[in-house]
C-alpha cells in the first residue's frame, strides 16, 4: 500500500530535469507532523542543468491521487502518483500508508493462489518504521529557484481572477501579437531582462497541441553560455548539412544557428514529443531571424521531418517562410 506523502518528500525528475520537493500541503491535516500533500499541490519547479544548451525551467504539480481518501476534499497523494510534468512521487511517510480501490499489493497473486490451494501463510510481521528526520532547510535548492517557485504559487492562487493580457503564456495564439506577449511573459517569469535588440538575447517558442516549446540562444544567461555542449554535438552529427553548406562541419562554429533560439526552440520539441513534428509549424521570436538561420536550418527542417517553418520575428506580422531542403 503507498506509502502518504507530504510537504517536503521527494518528486523523482524526468529526461535531464531533477529531482525537486513537494511545496505546498494542507493547513489544518498533517501526517508525522508535516502537511499532507493532495493532488494539485505545487512541486518546486525545476530546471535543466545540462551544459551549453539549457532545456530552460517549469513549474509542477501532483496530479494523482487516491480515489477513496481525500484531504479538504482533493485526493490524498501518496508515493508513487504522477507529476503533471513527468516524474512521480518519489518519497512519504514510513508509518502511514492510504489505500486505493480497486489496490493491489504486488504480492496479491501469490497470497491469492496460496489462499486457494490452502497453503500456510507465512506470519505478518509489522511494518518497519522509517527513523525519523525533519527538513530544517532545502539546501540543494537554489535561492533563485526558491524565488521563482514563490512566484509561480502566486500565479497558480490568482488564475481565477482576470489576468491582464500579455501576462499569461498558457493562452492559445491567435495572432503575432499574441506570440511576442507570450515571450515576454516568459522572459519575467522566467527572471530574463526584456528584449532589447543592442543585446543578441533570444527567446523563441512553436506551439503544438496548445502545448508551448521554448528555446533560447546560448549567450542569455552565464549558465547558457557553458550549457548543453553535448546536444548541440549529437545535433551537429545527426543533421545532413550538406547542402546548404559546401563542407560537412568539422566543429561547433561551423554550424552556428544550433546556438540560437530557433533551433533550440525545434530541439526540444522534437525530442519532447517522441522525435516526431506536425509538417508544418509557426514559430515566435523576439530577435530577427538571422541570415546564418536562413541558410542553415532547412537541413534541421529536413531532419526533423517538418516541410515548412513559418518565423515571426522581430515585431514583424509578416513570417519569414522556410522549407526543408529538398535533395
Amino acid at each position: 500500500m503507498p506509502a502518504a506523502a507530504r510537504l517536503g518528500d521527494n518528486c523523482a525528475g524526468h529526461g535531464c530535469f531533477p529531482a525537486t520537493p513537494i511545496m505546498a500541503g494542507s493547513g489544518d491535516v498533517s501526517i508525522n507532523g508535516k502537511p499532507a500533500a493532495r493532488k494539485g499541490d505545487t512541486v518546486l519547479l525545476h530546471a535543466c542543468p545540462c551544459p551549453q544548451f539549457p532545456h530552460g525551467m517549469h513549474g509542477r504539480s501532483i496530479s494523482a491521487g487516491s480515489s477513496n481518501v481525500s484531504i479538504n476534499g482533493k485526493p490524498a497523494a501518496r508515493v508513487g502518483d504522477a507529476i503533471d510534468c513527468g516524474g512521480s512521487v518519489a518519497a512519504g511517510s514510513g508509518n502511514v500508508l492510504i489505500g486505493d480501490t480497486p489496490y493491489k499489493s504486488p504480492t496479491h497473486k501469490c497470497g491469492e493462489g496460496a489462499a486457494m490451494e490452502q497453503s500456510p501463510f507465512l506470519r505478518i510481521q509489522p511494518l518497519a518504521e522509517a527513523p525519523p528526520f525533519d527538513w530544517a532547510s532545502l539546501p540543494f535548492v537554489e535561492e533563485v529557484y526558491e524565488r521563482s517557485a514563490k512566484d509561480k504559487q502566486k500565479v497558480v492562487e490568482k488564475k481565477s481572477k482576470k489576468i491582464r493580457k500579455g501576462t499569461n503564456y498558457n493562452h492559445k495564439i491567435q495572432s503575432p501579437s499574441d506570440g511576442y506577449n507570450v515571450i515576454s511573459s516568459f522572459r519575467k517569469k522566467a527572471g530574463l531582462q526584456p528584449y532589447s535588440s543592442t543585446s543578441g538575447d533570444t527567446v523563441a517558442f512553436i506551439e503544438i497541441n496548445g502545448k508551448k516549446f521554448f528555446g533560447v540562444n546560448s549567450q542569455i544567461t552565464k549558465t547558457s553560455q557553458v550549457s548543453q555542449k553535448a546536444l548541440r554535438e549529437k545535433w551537429m552529427k545527426e543533421v545532413e548539412w550538406v547542402p546548404p553548406k559546401k563542407n560537412k562541419p568539422k566543429h561547433l562554429g561551423q554550424v552556428q544557428s544550433l546556438t540560437h533560439g530557433e533551433s533550440h526552440s525545434l530541439i526540444r520539441a522534437y525530442e519532447r514529443l517522441g522525435n516526431q513534428l506536425p509538417k508544418e509549424l509557426s514559430m515566435y521570436v523576439d530577435r530577427k531571424t538571422c541570415n546564418m538561420c536562413r541558410g542553415e536550418m532547412p537541413a534541421l527542417l529536413k531532419r526533423l521531418g517538418v516541410d515548412k517553418l513559418n518565423i515571426y520575428s522581430g515585431g514583424s506580422t509578416k513570417p519569414i517562410v522556410l522549407e526543408s531542403i529538398k535533395l
